[in-house]
């Protein structure tokens, strides 16, 4: 049975379908069957978004980030500007929370780059500037070059700002 086939019947749930769709490599379908595969996305993966976005939410309200990326990763590939870049934000922010903080900043980055003037890219770069004000900023006071100055040692000084 095809995916078109399972929606018309009726016999798997929107989340089941949407997985098997977003199995499909679209690019390899014909006319029609690009035609079909967009009608049936524009028809799923909306419903099966807020869903899986109302989820996540309230994964991470309890700290059970794991599920929360999971499902936020599925949002983001079904959609990834889902809700103006807020889920992909709140995929960055689950990814934060579970210490992955490279990935986190990548998609703390996208959403700057595609969402310019959202709310989620407000807080994006609002996470980007707390990150980088906790970074030690680092001065070389000076090199000693002489025997009796240690050695040729150099000295460093930290600061926070």
């Amino acid at each position: 049975m095809t995916v078109i086939s399972h929606y018309s019947t009726g016999d798997m749930s929107n989340s089941a379908l949407a997985e098997e769709l977003l199995k499909i490599n679209s690019e390899t379908l014909g006319a029609s069957g690009k035609e079909e595969y967009d009608t049936l996305t524009g028809k799923i993966y909306p419903r099966v978004c807020e869903s899986l976005y109302v989820t996540s939410q309230k994964n991470y309200q309890v700290a059970n980030y794991d599920t929360a990326v999971t499902n936020l990763e599925q949002v983001v590939q079904m959609d990834e500007g889902y809700q103006d870049g807020a889920a992909m934000l709140l995929l960055a922010q689950s990814y934060e929370k579970q210490g992955k903080q490279d990935k986190a900043n990548t998609y703390y980055q996208k959403i700057i780059e595609k969402y310019n003037g959202t709310e989620a890219a407000t807080e994006a770069q609002n996470a980007l500037d707390v990150q980088n004000a906790k970074r030690p900023k680092t001065i070389i006071i000076r090199k000693c070059t002489k025997e009796k100055d240690i050695h040729g040692k150099v000295y460093v000084l930290f600061f926070y700002t």
